[in-house]
């Protein structure tokens, strides 16, 4: 909970963005799939904003991004596949969107041995980062291929250090 001091969004400020950016049919740049965890969406949305995409994507977010999608082993849902592919499709049709982009972060759960054990412990930053561009080359090779793709690796520094999106593919 915030004190009167503390503001998390100016909602009337975003709103107002929001208009700005859209167009009249409702199009949208890009569908935008991240992962679930809680730690990121400020950044992401500021990564968005930098890249001249306030406003102008669709979000989907499952565990694991583009693991969520692709995955098929236990304890996976199938229905997520199914759910991420419906929402492409929709994006498709009602917002016309050009592409699709992947952001992905280091110290993810759902790679886990907690989530799809992917990465067990001890794993090194080289083979992190090589699960995770298999995992998007999959999901890179059931998408359309009309649409342009892009993915990123969030790095996650240990103590004070920056964040950085790193391209993936």
């Amino acid at each position: 909970m915030t004190d009167e001091s503390e503001h998390l969004i100016d909602f009337d400020a975003y709103l107002r963005d929001l208009t700005a950016n859209s167009v009249a049919d409702h199009e949208a740049e890009v569908l935008l799939l991240t992962c679930m965890d809680f730690r990121f969406f400020e950044r992401i949305a500021r990564f968005m904003k930098r890249r001249g995409l306030a406003g102008d994507y669709d979000h989907v977010i499952l565990a694991g991004a583009a693991l969520g999608a692709v995955v098929k082993e236990k304890p996976a849902n199938p229905a997520w596949h199914q759910t991420f592919f419906d929402h492409l499709g929709l994006a498709i049709k009602l917002h016309n969107i050009k592409g699709v982009m992947v952001l992905e972060h280091r110290d993810c759960g759902a790679y886990s041995e907690k989530g799809f054990g992917f990465l067990l412990p001890g794993y090194t930053k080289k083979e992190e980062r090589a699960v995770h561009f298999e995992q998007v080359q999959t999901l890179k090779g059931k998408i359309p291929k009309n649409l342009n793709f892009d993915s990123f690796l969030l790095n996650v520094p240990k103590g004070k250090g920056a964040l950085t999106f790193d391209k993936l593919l």
